[in-house]
Formats: C-alpha cells, sequence, structure tokens
C-alpha cells in the first residue's frame, strides 16, 4: 500500500516531467519565431531588398567555354568602345518583408521557397557626366553636361526608356557609349543614381580609356 511519502515523490516526479515538456515545447516555439514563416512573406517571394550601397567598376566582357564574364579593366587598358562597360553593383543590401515597413531581417534563413526577393526602391533619376570635354564623332559636349543620351543600358535600350519600364537594381546596372568617340577617350566619368526613397549614389571612376572607332 502507497505511503503518503511516496505519493509526494511520485507526485513531484510527475510535475518535474510536465515542467520539462512545456520547457521543451516554449522553446521549440521560441526558435520557430527566429525563422520567417511564409505567411508574412506574401505570395509572390519573401521579401523586398533595400540597397544601401553600390559599386562601380569599369571593363569589358570575354567570352570563355561559351560563356561570358566581365573583366575589370586596369589603368593600362584601352577598350574599344562597343565592348566597354561600366558595371553598377549592389554591395550592402538588407530585406524586409514589405516595401513599407522598417523590419529588416538580413540575410535570415527562411522557412519558404521563394522565388527571390523583389527591389523595394525605384530609380528616378541617372545622371552621367564628365569634368572634361568628351569628343564623339559629329558631336563635342562640353564639361559636366549630361551625357545620358550617349549611352546604352542592357539590351540596348536608352536611359530613358530604360527608366520608364524597369527603373530597378536588381543584379547590375551596365552602361556602355552608344556613339563612338571621335578620338580615344581618356577621363573620368560620374554616375549619380537618384532611388524614390531619397537614397543618392554618386560614383566617380579614374581616367579611363577608350578607343576610337
Amino acid at each position: 500500500m502507497p505511503t503518503i511519502v511516496n505519493i509526494f515523490t511520485s507526485c513531484a516526479k510527475l510535475q518535474l516531467v510536465v515542467m520539462k515538456k512545456t520547457f521543451l515545447i516554449l522553446l521549440f516555439m521560441g526558435l520557430m519565431n527566429l525563422i520567417p514563416s511564409c505567411n508574412p512573406c506574401g505570395d509572390d517571394g519573401p521579401s523586398y531588398f533595400k540597397i544601401n550601397d553600390v559599386d562601380l567598376q569599369f571593363g569589358r566582357y570575354v567570352s570563355t567555354s561559351g560563356s561570358r564574364r566581365f573583366e575589370i579593366s586596369d589603368e593600362e587598358d584601352t577598350l574599344k568602345y562597343d565592348n566597354a562597360y561600366f558595371l553598377i553593383t549592389p554591395t550592402d543590401t538588407e530585406y524586409v518583408l514589405n516595401k513599407n515597413n522598417d523590419y529588416f531581417i538580413g540575410n535570415a534563413l527562411y522557412a519558404c521557397s521563394p522565388v527571390g526577393p523583389k527591389p523595394a526602391q525605384k530609380i528616378v533619376r541617372i545622371s552621367i557626366t564628365s569634368p572634361e570635354i568628351l569628343y564623339l564623332k559629329e558631336k563635342v559636349v562640353p564639361p559636366n553636361e549630361l551625357l545620358s543620351r550617349y549611352f546604352y543600358m542592357d539590351n540596348l535600350t536608352s536611359i530613358v526608356n530604360f527608366i520608364a519600364s524597369t527603373p530597378y537594381i536588381r543584379k547590375h546596372l551596365r552602361f556602355r557609349l552608344n556613339t563612338p568617340p571621335a578620338r580615344m577617350i581618356n577621363q573620368p566619368f560620374r554616375f549619380v543614381i537618384e532611388m524614390d526613397d531619397g537614397k543618392v549614389f554618386d560614383l566617380t571612376t579614374d581616367n579611363i580609356k577608350i578607343a576610337a572607332d
């Protein structure tokens, strides 16, 4: 027949087991909260991304084994105008659950399988200038005058059409002259990218060399 001591001991053991189970459940729930679930992500992806900083490089594309890769130019390289590219690439991004809040989740582990984050910012203006005279065929452009009309973007799109259709920085922005120079270019260029959230990326190259056609 169980004694009062045995009953008390059994109750204490049972209470300890219940406490352990409760602790494990709470611990599991806490860990789950560290992983963003699919519910707040939306149907089209886990998040948007905001760009805080970008980098500007000058170089050309080279073909290797059936694919093209970007090769950064050094100070001594002189590139042909139709394969002389300015590449602007995001270097600092952070992720948000939607365009309108400030809930940043960084490079978090997602519990869902997203299509991919979308840009939260739109480009509202791209300006390209040079502090020196630019000699193009049939056109001499004074220092610091806007040069945007003389550049193509991806797929030979004008900057005006790009901003009107797909004004986002995704993997990168790519620019090249759409008009051959009248003589070799050896000067710096300045790119200013203005975003709809007020952020401005202001980037200037060193002297770069582009050969006349």
